[in-house]
């Protein structure tokens, strides 16, 4: 094969080896249901939640590529636009930031427009919302670049942003109309809970137009009417707010505070900022505790912000003092209260760092900077911190007793090293060596910041240093004895390659003496380890694999042929380098693996097999005498084996992955992690081949011998679907005792799924749900639906939600809990009254109805006892069937339902007994064979297996004739 393979194995082969499990990919395009498809919509929300976008991103174009009906597309649409929104936020580099909101706002441009084909979307007041968000974060950065004095499109830069912020402020004023429309017309449905969002987010484009006139503010020629139009919008605000709105009072005061010092009303200003304060002070810190995380993080960050606008004030008026003070407050404040500073409190310390270091007090603000930097790890904030940091530990001009934590300055090296900074990872990496002491686990600390500092001087083409620093790697792993152990003696071997081959590199650009030495010194110190020049040219072609699997990692789903042609030119290359390891090398056999897995990234697939047959056929000859030399061949089997398994795979060769996993335990029995995958290997291979009792099997396998693993979840949704598709077939097959006790396993393993992902997903909840109601497992059918009601009905539209609401009632009808289904279905009714799926439910809940007993005889269910509601629903229920609906089996329902509806009234009523009478004596009249099944009449398709023939004979024996 010459092909290149799929993204998905690509990431796997180029990935660590034990990767999170790609989703297998479904059917053909154009065979999905929409609702599997939203799935997948909420599977990309949630893999982006964890922040792996690219992954995120081409799930979402593996949904695209399906034919989407238009409110899933611009659910698709919305969702790869708010990626691109949650990447750019915590994204540190500003071109790459600028980038990724240029893309969302594309996305998002459409939905604004006249003639929109989002125009009636029920997300369309998030996507204005998230447009005009997204329009103003571009239009800072843009200002940020107007007053970089080393920007020399300064000018271009500033009418970038006026324009943002102008087009933010009218996408803003189109979100008031589009909410306040869409309030209205909720409210006159009757249904004021669901206008109330909307309500609210019309009342916060006065907060966010105010904001966004602030900002503005500085880039327009009419600032002081933006900030005197900020003023007005913060007002309005606040006239608009509910009697519970006070946090949210406290903002746009704070915002209001902000206009009034920069139109010069510095006293105002500062009377509010400490008015906000106060009140703040009194009113909630005191009961802090009572509020959820979530309220806390809230308020200290609308003090914290608070805090930090009156110390920008400050300082600007010449205090700096009381500018100090205002931010020792806020963190005093925060740390009396056992509260993080949170990304609003890094930012106004961020803010403050760079007012103090522009008149040269940068120094002053050092200890916040470093709080931001060990706290704010993994966000934009802290990643800002560790870089100002590092800056100002190489600035002499600092000042003296600058202590940084080891870990914080590890960061720093590592966002250096991928920035392409290697002299100053270098330098951060030297500072991590010296203070190594006071790390947690000081000696792999040592090791990493050698290897770390080693690798990007080599990089820098300082070979000198670099090979001093391969040799103190060395030093340092074999001191602590750890040269024989997994983790560590690849990490070894490195070291001591790359050591020889950077002294090789030096003394070939000098040929001096002393480099001879250096060299012939770094070869002997290789010998007497026991490595020589294979290991030097493994070395070398693992390097080129690694560049391979760096582009294999960056390639889109929809790159180009060239693009995927020159990766795989990439992997060949890598493959060629290994081939020049001889045979008696102590990395030969890690060597053919490689060259295997490079051959399968390029496309090669038969060639790879056969290396990993190769080198699983050395495993099973005569086993090495040297403990080393058994340990590297455990760990190339072990590698062979799940590599081997993943490209069948993706070749779609399920038995054959089976094959190959087999007692892969035994034969690399020091390899846990590769047991974990292989374990979940054999699920998804054994659920393709629908084999229950193999699925079954390898499942309880996973669980009983790694409780704690990843890959459970999806492993229990494979369970699941196996499942169901086994009750399909046994009812196919006849055999109905089966399917059922097998959708019944189904709905508890889906459940179970939906509970260890955190029921991220409406419609496998709704799956599980309905698949106990099936097999009448009510008890474990309104826990379901129950379920998806409480989880959902804040993110979901009420039209979906209320997919739930009727499988609960009819869940609790099933259980003859009417008092709890007649509120569930009047509430249905109120909203969607002339739905028959919803009216056939509230009439059997509120009338009852007839059924067998099983044993002969007939049995009365009384229902809530709402007769005369439940006689109307009937009634308009069969008036609602045409001529094609007659003597299908809902139509005979209703029939029998008015009979018995009115029936249950003469019990109280003879009025009632004379019409129960009456309708069925009409249906005598109109069908004769009334009583009968009727079936001679029916198409295949009206065909039903319920008889009500019975039910109808002793209803006419049971209602008077007189």
């Amino acid at each position: 094969m010459s092909k290149v393979l799929s993204a998905s194995l690509l990431l796997l082969a180029a990935g660590p080896l034990f990767a999170t499990p790609l989703p297998i990919p479904a059917g053909p395009v154009g065979e999905k249901e929409d609702a599997l498809l939203e799935d997948e919509i909420k599977f990309a929300e949630n893999l982006a939640r964890f922040r792996f976008y690219n992954l995120a991103i081409e799930q979402l174009r593996d949904v695209k590529a399906h034919k989407l009906s238009g409110d899933l597309e611009g659910t698709a649409v919305l969702t790869e636009a708010r990626i691109y929104k949650s990447r750019s936020q915590i994204e540190p580099d500003e071109d790459q930031r600028l980038e990724q909101q240029s893309t969302a706002i594309s996305l998002l441009h459409d939905w604004r427009q006249a003639g929109s084909p989002y125009a009636f979307h029920e997300r369309r007041v998030d996507a204005l919302k998230d447009l005009a968000e997204l329009l103003r974060e571009r239009a800072d950065t843009y200002k940020r670049r107007s007053t970089d004095p080393a920007n020399p499109s300064a000018d271009t830069s500033a009418a970038l942003a006026d324009q943002d912020y102008d087009d933010a402020d009218a996408t803003y004023e189109m979100l008031r109309r589009e909410a306040e429309s869409r309030a209205e017309q909720l409210i006159e449905l009757e249904r004021e809970d669901e206008a109330a969002p909307f309500q609210q987010i019309a009342s916060n484009t006065y907060l966010w137009r105010g904001i966004n006139n602030i900002e503005w503010s500085s880039v327009s020629k009419d600032r002081d009417f933006k900030l005197e139009n900020a003023v007005e919008e913060l007002e309005n605000y606040q006239w608009d707010l509910p009697d519970e709105g006070m946090l949210q009072s406290y903002v746009a005061m704070q915002y209001q505070a902000q206009a009034t010092f920069m139109l010069g009303e510095q006293d105002d200003a500062m009377e509010l900022w400490d008015q906000v304060i106060e009140e703040m002070s009194l009113g909630f810190l005191e009961i802090l505790g009572e509020f959820d995380p979530y309220a806390r993080a809230s308020i200290m960050g609308v003090l914290g912000r608070t805090w930090g606008m009156k110390a920008g004030a400050q300082l600007e008026g010449g205090d700096l003092a009381g500018g100090q003070g205002s931010i020792d407050a806020m963190v005093g404040a925060h740390d009396k209260l056992g509260q993080p500073l949170g990304r609003e409190g890094h930012q106004v310390g961020l803010d403050w760092y760079a007012a103090l270091d522009s008149v040269g007090q940068g120094a002053r603000a050092l200890d916040l900077l470093k709080r931001i930097a060990a706290e704010g790890q993994g966000t934009r904030e802290g990643t800002q911190a560790g870089k100002l940091l590092a800056g100002a530990i190489q600035n002499p001009g600092s000042g003296p007793g600058i202590d940084v934590s080891p870990e914080v300055l590890m960061s720093v090296a590592e966002s250096q090293r991928r920035d392409g900074k290697e002299r100053d990872a270098a330098f951060t990496y030297a500072q991590v060596v010296a203070k190594r002491g006071e790390a947690a686990d000081p000696v792999e600390m040592g090791i990493n910041a050698w290897m770390g500092m080693a690798t990007v001087l080599r990089r820098d083409g300082r070979h000198l240093e670099a090979g001093l620093a391969f040799e103190r790697a060395v030093e340092a792993i074999e001191t602590a004895g750890l040269q024989d152990d997994s983790e560590h003696a690849e990490t070894w071997r490195d070291a001591i390659t790359y050591y020889q081959r950077s002294m090789e590199d030096r003394f070939k650009a000098t040929r001096h003496d002393f480099d001879r030495d250096l060299r012939d010194a770094a070869r002997q110190a290789a010998q007497d380890r026991g490595i020589g020049s294979s290991d030097t040219a493994f070395s070398s072609a693992k390097e080129v694999f690694e560049e391979a699997q760096g582009q294999a990692r960056k390639l889109d789903s929809d790159a180009s042929d060239a693009a995927r042609a020159a990766l795989a030119t990439v992997y060949r290359n890598a493959a060629a380098e290994f081939t020049s390891i001889e045979e008696n090398a102590a990395t030969y056999e890690s060597s053919l693996v490689y060259r295997a897995r490079a051959l399968a990234g390029a496309g090669d697939t038969d060639e790879a097999l056969q290396l990993f047959d190769e080198m699983l056929a050395r495993a099973d000859g005569p086993r090495p005498t040297d403990p080393s030399a058994r340990s590297r061949r455990e760990q190339a089997t072990a590698e062979a084996l799940f590599y081997k398994a993943m490209l069948l795979a993706d070749l779609g060769r399920p038995a054959e992955v089976l094959t190959v996993l087999e007692d892969i335990e035994g034969r690399v029995p020091g390899q846990q992690g590769v047991h974990e995958q292989a374990k979940y290997q054999r699920i998804l291979a054994s659920a393709l081949l629908q084999d229950l009792a193999a699925t079954e099997a390898a499942v309880a396998d996973l669980e009983s011998s790694f409780p704690d693993s990843s890959y459970i979840t999806n492993a229990t949704f494979r369970l699941a679907t196996t499942l169901d598709t086994a009750s399909t077939a046994a009812a196919e097959a006849g055999d109905a005792p089966r399917a059922n006790a097998l959708r019944g396993q189904a709905a508890q393993a889906m459940y179970r799924h939906c509970e260890q992902a955190g029921f991220p997903s409406f419609s496998n909840l709704l799956r599980s749900a309905s698949w106990f109601s099936d097999v009448g497992m009510g008890t474990e059918a309104e826990l379901a639906y129950q379920t998806a009601v409480d989880r959902f009905a804040d993110d979901l539209p009420d039209s979906r939600v209320d997919e739930a609401r009727i499988g609960l009632g009819a869940a609790l009808n099933a259980q003859r809990d009417f008092g709890r289904a007649r509120a569930i279905w009047q509430d249905l009714l109120a909203r969607d009254g002339r739905r028959p799926l919803i009216v056939q439910g509230a009439a059997l809940c509120f009338g009852g109805w007839v059924q067998e007993d099983g044993a002969g005889g007939v049995e009365e269910i009384s229902g809530s006892g709402d007769y005369d509601d439940a006689f109307e629903l009937w009634k308009q229920l069969v008036k609602g069937y045409d001529i094609e609906a007659k003597y299908t089996e809902a139509w005979w329902e209703a029939k029998l339902g008015a009979v018995y509806t009115q029936y249950r009234l003469g019990a109280s009523d003879s009025q009632g007994y004379f019409n129960a009478r009456k309708v069925l004596d009409n249906q005598k009249l109109t069908t004769p064979g009334y009583d009968d099944d009727t079936r001679q009449n029916l198409t295949p398709e009206q065909a039903y297996s319920r008889s009500f023939k019975p039910l109808f004979r002793y209803l006419d024996k049971k209602i008077p004739t007189g």
